[in-house]
């Protein structure tokens, strides 16, 4: 979504991946803190065609990925059998719907997410398996 576009979740789960940004505003929606005046004064209030704010996903091998401009956005299905994964940038990982368990390059590390509990991956390849989706957020 653009800058000043005002967004809300109505039902089910969201997970927000945001480029950096220092400058958050609330309009409302939760009992938290809202500057009004500084809010009617960035936001856009237009109306706004929702389908263009849509990024198909592309199919891969295995998994699908969505890119937009500033954020590429990865999703892999997680099975028993582990399955080697290069990235070319550190990434955010989490899971949805499982466990997985993240292993380096020569499984000298490994580290267990799911839940509320994600990790940053760096460049370089790792080995992946769990229950669930991995996705994997990083830099567009």
């Amino acid at each position: 979504m653009p800058p000043r576009t005002i967004h809300a979740y109505l039902n089910g789960t969201g997970v927000e991946v945001m480029a950096a940004s220092d400058n958050v505003v609330r309009g409302g929606l939760t009992v938290k803190a809202i500057d009004l005046n500084l809010f009617l004064e960035i936001a856009d209030l237009s109306a706004q065609n929702l389908e263009s704010y849509l990024i198909a996903p592309e199919k891969l091998v295995n998994g699908k990925s969505w890119s937009a401009p500033e954020l590429k956005l990865l999703q892999l299905p997680l099975s028993d059998n582990p399955q080697p994964h290069q990235i070319t940038t550190e990434s955010i990982a989490f899971v949805w719907g499982g466990q997985a368990m993240l292993s380096g390059q020569s499984g000298e590390s490994s580290i267990t997410i799911g839940g509320d509990l994600g990790a940053i991956i760096p460049v370089g390849q790792f080995e992946y398996r769990g229950t669930g989706s991995l996705w994997l957020a990083s830099q567009g």
